[in-house]
């Protein structure tokens, strides 16, 4: 059973922080005091608590217009929504069931984008098949034959080469291209990454997404502000079809913001047997259901953390806990547990080779003065060969302190 003691110290705190942070931009007045129960509001959303987690509330349906305004606007959220899915059941809402590869291709070809961005995208699809990505594809089809293009003269916000907006079923492309192979990324990323996990239907408002929209309370049930959970591993996941739409063609123009996160959802995936085209078409949930049947009691506090991270790291804030450490602790706990199923030292390192190969083919690190390989992200980092090195030993000494505690009570016991 795990028990993330270092990260539960802090994560109440940190989600709250974290919350704030996100919800006071959203609101129309800046400060406001007066603690507001969760359910005071409830005719702008419906809520379903989380059974594991008592300050989190998944936010089922969502009424812009009611919560406009108020503290429970969404500003990420640009419409309402009656259902919220995601990319495995969207297919059933939009009318878009057993879609094929050589759909998507016809799509694409009758689509409105012009021949240099289908030829792209052509590309990118077959690499995706090629590399056995299983993802549902029902998303992806909707997407490409409803989008919209703006195409703007320069468009590039906060270092962002490109966009995709699911709620306005638009995509915004830089007219002018500088690097060839840094822009097809970027337009991967955005059509076949976030086209292929976040969809909105206006007639039926049914919103597609592998994050979760959630309502953050504090211990008395006040509430603090809104996230959308696991949003980190959203751009991951984005970032992972992009690179394998590319046929994981790793150079430093591909680097990105996302490595970190991308390093970290790639381990967790491969730890907890829960595969890319599975996180690809349940999302969040998947992977936290996963993580339940592999012995971990609370997957939400570690998948929180990185949340906060990344966000912490968007806006140059102190990192309480980096990310190297969050991991650390995650592993170590692991070994615990797996060490006290009677796994060997030698077992657990095959099974660590195994979880730190999965960025391989993925994420291009960089080295340091020490020839250690780095993934980082403005402030925030993991130094990969240290963390690996590192857990090694904690799983060294830890076997041997377990032996050392069981030739103690066989003496007491022999004593006795």
């Amino acid at each position: 059973m795990i028990n993330i003691k270092y990260i539960s110290k802090r994560i109440m705190s940190l989600l709250v922080a974290g919350a704030t942070m996100i919800s006071v931009s959203s609101c129309s007045n800046k400060k406001d005091d007066r603690p507001e129960k969760i359910k005071e509001y409830n005719h702008a959303y419906s809520i379903e608590k989380y059974k594991d987690i008592p300050y989190l509330y998944s936010i089922k349906s969502y009424d812009l217009e009611k919560a406009k305004g108020t503290i429970y606007e969404m500003k990420k959220i640009h419409k309402s929504y009656n259902i919220k899915c995601t990319p495995v059941d969207f297919g059933k809402y939009a009318g878009e069931k057993d879609i094929t590869w050589e759909d998507v291709r016809n799509t694409i070809n009758n689509s409105k984008f012009d021949e240099y961005h289908k030829d792209v995208l052509l590309k990118g699809v077959n690499n995706l098949e090629k590399n056995n990505f299983n993802a549902n594809l029902s998303t992806l089809n909707y997407n490409i034959k409803n989008i919209e293009i703006e195409y703007a003269d320069s468009y590039q916000r906060d270092g962002i080469l490109g966009e995709f907006n699911c709620f306005e079923h638009k995509i915004t492309l830089s007219k002018k291209i500088e690097n060839q192979n840094k822009y097809k990324e970027v337009f991967l990323h955005e059509m076949l990454g976030h086209g292929s996990t976040d969809a909105y239907l206006d007639d039926s408002k049914v919103y597609c997404s592998i994050d979760t929209p959630t309502y953050v309370t504090n211990t008395k049930d006040n509430f603090i502000g809104y996230s959308l959970y696991g949003e980190a591993f959203t751009e991951a996941m984005a970032q992972i079809i992009a690179i394998t739409a590319l046929d994981k063609e790793l150079s430093e123009e591909h680097q990105s913001g996302y490595d970190l996160d991308m390093v970290e959802l790639l381990m967790l995936c491969k730890d907890n047997k829960c595969s890319i085209s599975d996180y690809a078409n349940y999302g969040v949930n998947k992977l936290i259901e996963k993580m339940k049947e592999n012995g971990i009691d609370n997957p939400y506090n570690l998948i929180a953390m990185i949340s906060y991270n990344h966000e912490s790291a968007i806006t140059a804030n102190e990192m309480e806990i980096l990310s190297e450490q969050l991991m650390y602790e995650y592993f170590c706990e692991r070994i615990d547990d797996e060490q006290n199923k009677g796994k060997t030292t030698e077992e657990l390192n095959k099974d660590m080779q195994y979880v730190f190969g999965s960025y391989y083919d993925y994420v291009l690190t960089f080295e340091n003065n020490n020839r250690d390989d780095i993934v980082a992200y403005n402030v925030d980092y993991i130094n990969i060969t240290r963390l690996y090195e590192d857990i090694g030993h904690y799983a060294y000494t830890n076997s041997n302190m377990n032996k050392i505690k069981k030739w103690y009570f066989c003496i007491i016991f022999i004593l006795i």
